[in-house]
């Protein structure tokens, strides 16, 4: 039998670790593995300082470059 749930998935190509750092002076910020620098979709769309516009929902935190509505295109 085969369990049902989150253990023994691997994770997509595209996944990297990252942490949310709850900043007590310097406010929040996220950090990404290192490895995203290796990620051609990264150095090809995110690389350098981008303007985001974050989503906050009970599941999940989305992060949209700003002023994309739609989620994809170029600015």
């Amino acid at each position: 039998r085969r369990r049902r749930g989150g253990r023994g998935r691997r994770r997509g190509a595209n996944t990297l670790e990252a942490s949310f750092d709850h900043g007590e002076d310097d406010g929040y910020g996220l950090w990404l593995d290192p490895a995203v620098k290796d990620n051609p979709v990264y150095a090809e769309n995110w690389a350098g300082h981008r303007a985001v516009k974050v989503t906050i929902e009970a599941d999940q935190i989305t992060i949209r470059r700003a002023g994309d509505d739609n989620g994809a295109g170029d600015d």
